[in-house]
């Protein structure tokens, strides 16, 4: 079997050539998991609407889009959590959560991550007038932790849980305290997680979910490293953080992220686990063809992905973080983005194939159905964070008869998913349905692709 983060095409700059990307259909193995599609919030919940009623969840449109991570726990609804004082509140925010938990786990996720830090009322909108842990003191906080623990166990939330500890310590909007505040709450709290939920009980434990991607030159990489080091007890299950530096910054590149996260174990001696990018892509990056791009590092990674959600109050709760719109008034839609995921999810089956490019700007990734004689690409570049050299970029298909036996000619339908401004986008839309020549076992599909799209292609016998 064939994991993808060995598969990893060469990491050559940017010339002034265009790009070029390469399909290796000889080499496959693994099968889809849809390990990209996770979103974070974007789920409509009686708590986020109060007081007024929660709109219709357009579920076919959530399935359709194999959404099977999601991640929540009642940021930016009216009651402000527990730390304002009033249990009230606090529970407000469970059922937030719990709401969203039931709710998605029935319509196709498989891992809910559960937000404390939301529910203690940290979420950069509520004022937070007590941190867990203050003065050395994590009497308050424990009270916390055992409600929490109590509701879910109480409301039987264990399967496919996920609990992150803390979400952006790294921000003092989200911890306005120092680094070694947040050290003594990680240990209190997983020592008190892992004592109610053991291994065993199948709820993972997450962190450190910072906002910064692995950085060796980053304070809170090198601390969160030593004390791991030192306190391996305490070392979590799946290790969490954002990508969100934009589409200006060339090192947001979740390949990039996870070659430094394995510098930093290696030199710390900590073993490698599930890696999740708990938020990605910027507010500027929610693009087809962004979105396309980051399906293809992260399943070259073998990392998990969570869309980010930039929505703010009930807006955080509505649009799947950005992938339909129209919710609250009852006519959902779908937005590029959206098929972008229907694509990734529910047409790539088979088995994931070697492709890449010889471009970081440019990924794509492959799967194909020897039975079917059929593959399927999804293509998606970041070249708007450079200048934009060529928007040719040709792939080519190689082994063909691996595929495809002896045939002489294939037929390739490439379809354009557009981005229209972030506006509807009912269908891709045809580009191309031609047939190509098979020379020395090698086809050249063409892509002359527009900024902020992403393409698909399908491959059939001629």
């Amino acid at each position: 079997m064939i994991s993808l983060h060995l598969l990893a095409s060469a990491l050559l700059a940017a010339s002034a050539q265009a790009a070029t990307g390469y399909i290796d259909l000889s080499a496959s193995g693994g099968v889809p998991d849809g390990k990209a599609s996770g979103i974070l919030y974007g789920v409509p919940n009686g708590p986020a609407y109060t007081p007024n009623p929660v709109p219709a969840v357009p579920w076919n449109l959530f399935k359709g889009a194999g959404i099977n991570l999601m991640r929540a726990g009642g940021a930016q609804v009216p009651a402000p959590g527990w730390s304002s004082g009033d249990i009230k509140n606090y529970e407000q925010r469970f059922e937030s959560a719990k709401q969203n938990y039931f709710d998605t786990m029935a319509n196709g996720v498989k891992t809910f991550v559960l937000l404390p830090a939301d529910m203690w009322g940290a979420d950069s909108v509520t004022k937070t007038p007590v941190y867990p842990c203050d003065n050395g003191d994590c009497t308050y906080y424990g009270q916390f932790l055992d409600r929490v623990i109590a509701d879910l166990k109480a409301n039987n939330m264990l399967k496919g849980m996920q609990i992150d500890v803390w979400n952006e310590p790294d921000v003092p909007l989200f911890w306005d305290r120092s680094q070694d505040q947040y050290f003594q709450m990680w240990d209190y709290a997983f020592q008190k997680y892992r004592t109610a939920f053991p291994s065993s009980s199948g709820v993972t434990i997450s962190g450190p979910a910072y906002t910064g991607p692995p950085n060796e030159g980053n304070s809170w990489w090198t601390k969160w490293a030593d004390h791991m080091k030192n306190k391996p007890a305490v070392y979590p299950d799946v290790i969490t953080y954002h990508q969100l530096l934009g589409r200006q910054d060339s090192f947001n590149d979740p390949f990039e992220s996870k070659r430094v996260l394995d510098i930093i174990q290696s030199k710390n001696n900590l073993p490698r686990k599930l890696v999740q990018v708990n938020e990605y892509a910027g507010s500027d990056e929610q693009s087809p063809a962004y979105s396309a791009w980051f399906i293809g590092r992260f399943e070259r990674t073998g990392q998990q992905g969570l869309r980010a959600n930039w929505g703010y109050g009930r807006n955080l709760h509505n649009d799947f973080a950005r992938l339909v719109a129209g919710v609250e008034a009852g006519s959902p839609y779908t937005l590029g983005d959206w098929h972008v995921y229907n694509y990734y999810t529910q047409v790539q089956k088979g088995s994931i194939t070697r492709a890449g490019a010889d471009d970081v700007l440019w990924d794509l990734f492959v799967t194909q159905n020897r039975g079917a004689k059929q593959v399927n690409a999804l293509v998606g570049s970041r070249g708007q964070g450079t200048p934009w050299n060529s928007p040719d970029f040709p792939i080519t298909m190689s082994s063909v008869s691996t595929v495809f036996g002896a045939a002489t000619k294939v037929r390739a339908v490439i379809k354009e998913i557009p981005f229209n401004n972030a506006g509807r986008v009912d269908a891709p839309t045809v580009v191309s349905n031609a047939t190509y020549n098979v020379v020395n076992n090698r086809v050249v599909l063409p892509i002359y692709s527009r900024v902020d799209n992403a393409y698909t292609i399908d491959v059939y016998a001629a």
